[in-house]
């Protein structure tokens, strides 16, 4: 079977035809796929709903999409030490700051650990099944209470006369943030007799 030279070019347009069809098609596809997933990404809400028995529709902030701020998690120092730490217990700073008594954020005793929060002292019990010795002279200790939750860890540097320098990582936690604090300071020990 011959063909013409008409009917030759007229098989080569609708070929070039077919092809540019296929290409724009195609790449308009995945453009616009490209483009529909950016947008539906983007407006994904930060909060999560739920219906009701009455097929009321409640809304609650989605804190797993919200991105986590450690920015509002800013200790305060203590002015004096609360009285019920007393003389004994755990006195910690940040690891910038030089050790003096007013300028601690981290105060612990053998049952609960304070800290102060936008001029708020916040008293968290310590949790015994959860505190546990990692390594030599480095212990983990866990707090919780009035919603937040502190992963205390800390290393024995020296020790003398009841007195023990320490430094450690205090992860502080609460439902919206997060935030991880180097630190350092002193356990005092002191025996009645």
């Amino acid at each position: 079977m011959r063909y013409s030279r008409f009917d030759k070019l007229e098989i080569k347009m609708r070929f070039f035809l077919f092809l540019l069809i296929v290409l724009f098609t195609s790449n308009g596809c995945v453009y616009h796929n490209k483009k529909e997933k950016i947008i539906l990404e983007s407006e994904k809400p930060y909060y999560k709903t739920d219906t009701g028995v009455n097929g009321q529709i409640y809304y609650s902030p989605d804190y797993l999409r919200t991105p986590i701020d450690s920015q509002n998690i800013q200790l305060s120092f203590f002015d004096t030490i609360p009285p019920t730490i007393g003389k004994s217990g755990e006195f910690y700073t940040y690891d910038t700051t030089r050790l003096c008594p007013n300028k601690y954020i981290f105060l612990s005793n053998d049952t609960y650990a304070i800290i102060r929060l936008k001029g708020r002292d916040i008293y968290l019990h310590k949790k015994y099944e959860k505190s546990i010795m990692v390594a030599i002279n480095t212990f983990r200790d866990v707090y919780s209470g009035n919603g937040y939750l502190i992963d205390f860890i800390h290393k024995e540097l020296s020790s003398d006369n009841g007195i023990s320098y320490e430094r450690g990582f205090l992860e502080i936690k609460n439902i919206k943030y997060d935030t991880v604090i180097k630190i350092h300071g002193n356990s005092k020990l002191i025996i009645s007799n």
